[in-house]
């Protein structure tokens, strides 16, 4: 019998910190604090003393989808909120 599974799967984009930083132009501390916290166990993995970014998964965290401020306001997972600034 022939048992041939064929498996497709996406590999992961991971990066370090310091090249994360430098693709998403980013400060490494801040990435770093980021990667440590709580927020970061949805795009971090540790390998050793060595943090790895999925680069993909970073980008839809900053980028949360959210087009307006109350949506986001609703959105306990992401914590990240556009900042409201009165342009005259």
């Amino acid at each position: 019998m022939n048992n041939n599974i064929e498996m497709s799967y996406k590999i992961p984009q991971m990066e370090t910190i310091a090249k994360t930083a430098e693709i998403f132009n980013l400060p490494e501390y801040s990435i770093r604090q980021l990667a440590r916290s709580e927020k970061g166990k949805a795009f971090t993995i540790k390998f050793g003393r060595k943090y790895l970014i999925n680069t993909e998964k970073f980008a839809d965290f900053l980028n949360c989808k959210y087009n307006t401020y109350e949506q986001a306001e609703y959105k306990e997972s992401c914590n990240i909120y556009p900042v409201p600034v009165n342009i005259k």
